[in-house]
């Protein structure tokens, strides 16, 4: 008796995973930005792509059913640092929303074929990179799978520093801690106002 209901819960554990999807192919996210370079202050976006096997299907994070109910909403966390700071909520480019009549009878966003999900920030300084952790939903007829702690990082991104300023009768350029027509006494004024833009 014992042995038999091992047995069933090994059994009933196994269909469990097959029906969830254990080894669903996982998307490979890759992340830029709107722009190669910019000036501190400036608003850009980070660019997440990422392609969907055919057949397949992942959630964004758009969806109008409960709040802790329907498919796994897309998630995404930023490791904050100080060269830059979040403007605003991550959203999906390109999902649709679809309607689940069988179980949860609502609609969540779908991404199909390719994906993209966009974050606006402000750069504060030159950005070595931005780590991201990305949390989601893979389903197809069969079933899903969650995609648990996928890692994304950004290239670097260059931070422009333009300023005019006068010091002792010397007008200064300041262009991305280079200076132009500068004397050798205003320089450490200059370093000092290009380590601190802000």
């Amino acid at each position: 008796m014992f042995k038999k209901f091992i047995f069933s819960i090994i059994f009933i554990s196994s269909t469990i995973g097959a029906t969830f999807g254990a080894g669903f192919p996982k998307p490979t996210f890759t992340a830029s930005y709107n722009k190669t370079s910019a000036k501190a202050g400036d608003i850009v976006e980070i660019v997440i792509k990422f392609d969907v096997p055919k057949g397949f299907h992942v959630f964004s994070e758009k969806s109008d059913c409960p709040e802790y109910d329907g498919p796994m909403r897309a998630s995404i966390d930023f490791k904050q640092n100080a060269s830059f700071q979040l403007i605003g909520k991550f959203y999906g480019v390109g999902d649709h929303m679809v309607k689940e009549d069988e179980v949860w009878h609502c609609s969540s966003g779908e991404f199909v074929n390719k994906g993209e999900f966009r974050q606006k920030i402000k750069v504060l300084k030159t950005i070595a990179s931005i780590e991201m952790i990305f949390n989601g939903q893979i389903c197809n007829e069969s079933g899903c799978d969650n995609i648990r702690d996928q890692v994304i990082k950004t290239p670097s991104l260059n931070a422009i520093f333009l300023f005019l300023i006068r010091i002792k009768n010397e007008t200064v350029i300041g262009i991305m801690g280079k200076t132009q027509g500068v004397s050798s006494a205003a320089k450490p004024l200059i370093n000092a106002k290009m380590n601190n833009p802000m």
